[in-house]
């Protein structure tokens, strides 16, 4: 009697290790299920051309490729600038002109028109923190080594020619410890902004008294020469300087 009672009680035991089991299994089943079904809902939303989504990573190259197309040799940003602007770029989503798929093969990139051919002994670096396309107005005399890109996120240039850059730091193209515009607007990474004016100030051999900085939010237009920047956006004041915001 006492032998049939353990025969009962192990084969309630194995019952129930069978059920868990099945639990365990189906359960796994309806996960994978779920994340196909998920899968095929992005799938979906990245073939909709009215959701804007992260560009993908041919795009994402042939950006990086454009930009070393147009950048310049080592050593010509030494002697290409006397000073530095920094403009960092800010952009209000419910505001600011957004490219759609009808305007443009990048949806979710916010276009912005910069017009250097005046900044004849000033090196324009301009930092972004949203995917941003460029849209450049240069001298005739296509000087070399007189912009610079950092961001966080992409960046496209339009109107570039080859060694127009001075360089680029853009963490989708490899860069590491590229710094964005909320480091600076909202003082969330002094450390990351500061350590890349630095390195950007070094680049063009400008010491830190000749750095200029101008917030800008929701420019379609900015003109920058050797004295100024004008623009159609609104200027973000009440923000340090450079040497004050970078000393502290």
């Amino acid at each position: 009697m006492k032998a049939l009672l353990i025969i009962i009680a192990g084969l309630m035991g194995l019952n129930v290790l069978l059920s868990l089991i099945g639990m365990v299994w189906v359960g796994s089943v309806n996960q994978s299920y779920r994340d196909k079904i998920g899968s095929q809902m992005l799938d979906r939303m990245h073939r909709n051309p009215g959701v804007s989504v992260n560009p993908s990573r041919a795009e994402i190259k042939k950006q990086k490729d454009s930009l070393i197309q147009i950048t310049a040799y080592e050593g010509e940003s030494r002697s290409a600038a006397r000073s530095l602007r920094v403009i960092v770029l800010d952009y209000d989503v419910t505001a600011s002109k957004v490219l759609d798929s009808e305007q443009d093969q990048k949806p979710g990139y916010h276009r912005t028109k910069i017009d250097i051919k005046w900044a004849e002994k000033t090196g324009v670096l301009v930092i972004a923190g949203r995917p941003v396309e460029l849209d450049l107005e240069t001298s005739s005399r296509k000087p070399r080594a007189v912009l610079a890109l950092e961001s966080s996120s992409p960046i496209d240039v339009e109107g570039g020619y080859p060694g127009l850059l001075a360089g680029f730091r853009v963490a989708p193209y490899d860069s590491f410890n590229t710094t964005k515009s909320d480091h600076y607007l909202n003082g969330t990474d002094k450390y990351a902004f500061c350590s890349a004016i630095r390195l950007w100030s070094k680049h063009f051999r400008v010491r830190s008294h000749a750095v200029k900085i101008s917030a800008i939010r929701n420019a379609e237009r900015i003109y920058v020469d050797d004295h100024k920047v004008s623009h159609d956006g609104k200027n973000i004041r009440n923000l340090p300087t450079f040497r004050d915001f970078c000393s502290r």
